[in-house]
């Protein structure tokens, strides 16, 4: 009986390792200019370069190499890429930020209003009100409460539905029976701004509506100065937060709203330490730096551990563990608070990352962004609106 047994593991086994080891090894590796990059990813794989002494990245372009089981059987192909060396200005400081969205968020829907009768449901993002474009919950509360009978063009699951709300009486005007928001706002961490074309990213995560949870789609947004003037330390099951009052000036114009961060283009240049940008691929398990004002005094470094790294692009903003191990930040902190989405992370001269999200019952540990994704986005989103630019001055020419 036990021969049975051992000969399916005989097989099993090495089909078992040959698949684990191929899916450990990337598909692509981009990396800088003159950067280093072992030809041996683990213990069972070599990168066949040629050399002992890893990727040839001494110039711009892009090469094939084979990734060996154990250095001598070719199991997989890997697209390698060297890319120009990326600089930014690097942050660390706290913003506040503005948004309004392009529609009118449902928050809340009664059980028994008008609302939910005529099949408005929470989450939906009203575009249209008789045909028309909305423009505030002030135009919107005014057209319900003065007409009985209004069409309603709403967004949900990115589909357009329309659907006839027939308001309910209360005195000289009619109810909806529905919470609804234009705008939002909040405290974050100003992350990267390139100096040449003024595109900058922050916080790392999108600002969602605090009661549907969904990301509030932007008509337009700004970026003002904030100053801290508390910090509420977090705790096992109570995240903590800064707490400080936003500028009325504004000091940048918000393109975006995406899943890894805010992003858009500064009046003018920051402050900040001009660094290079880490590819995904040079980030490393171990010491590291996280730049952010928590007191109000300015920008300084705390030490922190990166404890684990997904060079895979489906992980988002989840794509490190970061643990804070600087005493003086835990104890005024207790960890990463709400206010530090965005806060750089520098490793070995390199802006790495961002910090996205706190461990809710471990507010030490928390979640960060390639630094690598965000500034990928910043660039598309800068050329779009370049775009959008240039279209609207041959508009006005014509």
């Amino acid at each position: 009986m036990n021969k049975w047994i051992f000969k399916p593991a005989a097989v099993l086994l090495p089909i078992i390792l040959v698949v684990s080891v191929y899916c450990s090894v990337p598909g692509e590796i981009i990396l800088p200019e003159n950067a280093r990059y072992s030809a041996y990813p683990n213990g069972f794989v070599r990168l066949n370069t040629g050399t002992e002494t890893g990727i040839d990245t001494a110039a711009v372009g892009e090469q094939t190499i084979w990734a060996e089981l154990f250095g001598a059987v070719p199991i997989k192909a890997v697209q390698v890429s060297v890319v120009p060396e990326r600089y930014v200005t690097v942050s660390g400081e706290t913003i506040g930020v503005r948004l309004y969205s392009d529609g009118i968020m449902v928050v809340e829907v009664e059980k028994s209003g008008a609302a939910r009768t005529s099949g408005v449901k929470k989450g939906d993002l009203i575009t249209k009100i008789n045909g028309k474009e909305v423009q505030s919950v002030e135009e919107l509360s005014s057209y319900i409460g003065e007409n009985q009978t209004n069409t309603l063009t709403l967004l949900r699951d990115a589909k357009e539905h329309t659907v006839e709300l027939c308001g309910r009486q209360e005195g000289k005007k009619y109810t909806a029976g529905m919470w609804i928001r234009d705008s939002a706002a909040g405290i974050g961490t100003m992350s990267f701004c390139d100096q040449e074309t003024k595109a900058f990213g922050a916080l790392g995560h999108a600002i969602c509506d605090a009661d549907t949870g969904e990301i509030v789609p932007i008509k337009s947004g700004s970026v003002s100065d904030c100053r801290i003037s508390a910090v509420k330390a977090g705790k096992s099951g109570e995240p903590g937060e800064l707490v400080g009052s936003i500028a009325s000036g504004v000091t940048g114009s918000i393109l975006g709203n995406t899943e890894l961060g805010l992003y858009g283009i500064m009046n003018d240049n920051i402050e900040g330490i001009t660094a290079p940008v880490a590819t995904r691929f040079q980030v490393k398990e171990g010491a590291a730096e996280l730049l952010c004002d928590v007191d109000g005094n300015g920008v300084k470094s705390y030490s922190i551990e990166i404890e684990q790294v997904s060079k895979s692009r489906t992980q988002g903003n989840k794509s490190m563990v970061i643990r804070v191990t600087d005493a003086k930040l835990l104890e005024q902190t207790g960890g990463i608070v709400q206010g530090m989405s965005g806060a750089p992370i520098m490793q070995n001269g390199r802006l790495v990352g961002a910090v996205t999200h706190v461990f809710i019952n471990d507010p030490e540990r928390g979640y960060a962004v390639f630094a690598q994704s965000m500034v990928e986005i910043a660039d598309k989103i800068t050329k779009i609106d370049k775009r959008l630019h240039s279209l609207r001055i041959c508009y006005k020419i014509l």
